[in-house]
């Protein structure tokens, strides 16, 4: 299963020639990322004790999101560790033309103890439906 997430484009995310910038992929991604774990994570976490570091970024853009183009997010797991994560996140045209696609790798992380720390099992639990292998 994937989590949706819509986007709303704003004006300022496009460059001259009428493509969002490459930039505002990532802004994107983070977005899908907020809206996925509010929706799984939700008091499941104290993000104040520990919570989740973005370690790496990979981005394949695929075609340009010009203007005009509606487009989601789609968010699984693609790789769950011990301490760290992958996720992928993918944006699709509403014709469901692949776009780009992103990996994501994050880590558990203590903010009490400010190390990585073990991926707690209700996390986990709570990933399950989203995680697919390659």
């Amino acid at each position: 299963m994937r989590y949706i997430s819509k986007i709303q484009q704003r004006f300022s995310d496009f460059d001259k020639l009428g493509h969002v910038n490459n930039a505002h992929y990532l802004t994107y991604y983070e977005r899908a990322r907020i809206d996925f774990f509010e929706h799984l994570l939700k008091g499941k976490i104290n993000w104040e004790k520990e919570g989740l570091i973005l370690a790496r970024a990979e981005l394949d853009y695929i075609r340009p999101l010009d203007i005009g183009i509606d487009f989601q997010i789609e968010t699984y797991i693609s790789k769950i560790g011990t301490k760290s994560f992958v996720m992928t996140h993918e944006i699709t045209s509403s014709d469901n033309t692949l776009m780009a696609k992103g990996n994501i790798t994050m880590v558990a992380f203590s903010y009490e103890k400010q190390q990585s720390m073990i991926i707690p099992e209700i996390w986990k639990d709570s990933f399950s439906d989203y995680l697919e292998s390659n």
